[in-house]
């Protein structure tokens, strides 16, 4: 028994949804003519976010072989590497790193410096940090960076029952901050801040509806007990987001892109 709330495979499955909306919102399946439409579904979809931060700061306590986990999540972002740049470059644009780097690698660079930051000794080397990660994660072009990593430390610093309370204001305030000041900066008519795109930075303030989805999750794993079964599952959402970058890619590729020979 679970009891009441939310366990982690109700919360991967919610979070592979956002995943779903986000990823469907900007990889160019939706023409820029319903912008409306882009924004509404990465708006829904920032949901995801702090859902899919606490997963893998739950992930991180609860492993029993942190590396081994580590290697998973870097073969499963260099399988995704290539369906994931036929979906997001833009044919004729320069070459970018970030075109690679898909949402395997975020939670892959999430967990490391997640896993740095506890083991740093001092809170002054804990929040250099923190600040120092963030500001790579912009220059390589980590998806969704800064608030993907902002969000992951929020919801990993501020785990604690007692804590709570400070995660979901952050969360809260973070995500006014960036609909506020995103929004001002779009209407003034700029649609880049440094090489951020504000389109797309502006629809993250979503991320403010998961804090009631973070409160109700009681603690529980996968709470199904059939060996086999857990096994399934807890692979399931590596093939279905491998499905779905790659079936998008085909999609903008052949039939969007007209590339049928």
């Amino acid at each position: 028994m679970t009891g009441r709330g939310l366990d982690i495979l109700k919360l991967k499955l919610i979070s592979f949804v956002g995943t779903v909306l986000l990823t469907v919102a900007w990889c160019g399946v939706i023409p820029q003519s319903l912008l409306w439409l882009k924004m509404v579904l990465g708006f829904l979809g920032a949901s995801s976010l702090p859902v899919l931060a606490l997963v893998l700061s739950e992930a991180m306590k609860h492993t029993r072989n942190i590396t081994i986990y580590m290697l998973r999540l870097v073969l499963f972002a260099a399988l995704c590497a290539f369906p994931y740049y036929v979906l997001y470059h833009e044919p004729g644009s320069a070459f970018r790193f970030s075109d690679y780097l898909s949402g395997p690698f975020t939670v892959f660079y999430c967990v490391g410096v997640l896993l740095i930051y506890d083991k740093l000794p001092y809170k002054w080397l804990k929040t250099g940090s923190i600040f120092l990660f963030i500001a790579v994660s912009v220059f390589l072009g980590v998806e969704y960076a800064p608030v993907s990593v902002i969000i992951a430390y929020f919801v990993h610093i501020y785990a604690s029952e007692k804590d709570r309370k400070f995660r979901n204001f952050n969360i809260l305030l973070f995500s006014i901050a960036i609909g506020l000041i995103g929004g001002v900066l779009l209407l003034f008519g700029n649609t880049k801040l440094y090489v951020l795109d504000l389109y797309t930075l502006v629809p993250l303030s979503g991320a403010a509806l998961a804090i009631p989805l973070l409160n109700r999750y009681n603690g529980f794993d996968n709470p199904v007990e059939h060996k086999v079964l857990r096994g399934f599952l807890k692979f399931s959402f590596y093939v279905a987001y491998l499905i779905l970058t790659g079936g998008l890619a085909l999609l903008k590729y052949y039939v969007i892109a007209g590339n049928v020979t």
